[in-house]
């Protein structure tokens, strides 16, 4: 029997490398709505942690009352939006995070409203992207390169191929 069309934004039930998949491999716009879906689903899970009821002897908000508080058209954190804003009053995460997490959601609701053909190399997108915090703080516990240093400069997104190319 089918489910209902909202069921296909659940949680995935196991171990899945389909949407590693469509973000490695698929075009930007996929890459930047399912990447943010997966983000999305990981702040679901961290929250529903956060949110035991009184006197519960689990570790995490029961099933029935997460549909509640996550899935229902009128449930409070039904929102990526309203997600980020709990995380943050919570304090799961701070300012840098918060804004970062608002500046992915702009970039996924660019790509996911739009009807340019757009890339993460179009100027307002990239400008966007140059501006997430955490990349500088990834490369630099990692001993990466600052690939950041490398996108600030105008001409690194441009490719002989046009926008679409790396340079």
């Amino acid at each position: 029997m089918a489910g209902k069309i909202r069921d296909l934004s659940r949680p995935l039930d196991t171990d899945c490398d389909d949407p590693i998949d469509e973000i490695a491999k698929g075009p930007p716009r996929a890459t930047a709505i399912v990447a943010t879906a997966l983000l999305e689903d990981a702040l679901r899970w961290c929250l529903a942690g956060y949110l035991i009821p009184a006197g519960s002897d689990r570790g995490q908000l029961p099933e029935e009352d997460q549909s509640a508080v996550f899935d229902n058209e009128i449930a409070p954190l039904n929102t990526f939006h309203a997600k980020i804003v709990m995380g943050y009053s919570l304090g799961i995460y701070g300012k840098i995070t918060r804004d970062d997490l608002n500046r992915i959601k702009k970039i996924r609701n660019a790509f996911a409203h739009s009807f340019r053909p757009i890339t993460f190399h179009t100027p307002e997108i990239a400008k966007e992207c140059l501006e997430l915090s955490y990349i500088d703080h990834f490369n630099a516990i990692n001993g990466v390169e600052k690939t950041a240093e490398r996108l600030r400069r105008p001409d690194s997104c441009r490719g002989s191929g046009g926008e679409g190319d790396a340079g």
